[in-house]
């Protein structure tokens, strides 16, 4: 865990790893390495980061919900569609984080959550 004091406030980063919880939920489609042609070499792959914060964040395959419970100090996860693209609203899991969550940030492959908290 990172702390970074800034103005007073402190904000706690906290990496929620939802490898287990998310499971499943990585990239779909495959088929091929994406070299058509032949002898070009596959383009250069960069670290997946969360692009953006808020107080949900929905996972790349718009199965999985994580949401902020300021009140519970917890984020939870949610399923709301299977894998059929039918929509549910099944609690998967409620996860401590420390107090006062604020933001959460999933990155692209959905393997992290990472969570902001902010102590006045």
């Amino acid at each position: 865990m990172k702390t970074h004091s800034r103005s007073g406030t402190q904000f706690w980063l906290c990496t929620l790893a939802l490898t287990g919880v998310l499971s499943g939920c990585g990239g779909g489609g495959g088929g091929g390495d994406g070299n058509a042609g032949g002898d070009q070499p596959p383009a250069p792959t960069t670290a997946a980061l969360p692009s953006r914060s808020t107080t949900i964040a929905l996972t790349s395959d718009d199965e999985r919900l994580v949401v902020v419970n300021r009140q519970n100090n917890s984020v939870s996860i949610l399923q709301v569609k299977d894998s059929h693209g039918a929509d549910t609203d099944q609690k998967i899991a409620e996860i401590p984080v420390g107090e006062e969550p604020r933001y959460v940030a999933i990155t692209p492959d959905d393997s992290y959550a990472y969570i902001t908290n902010a102590i006045f």
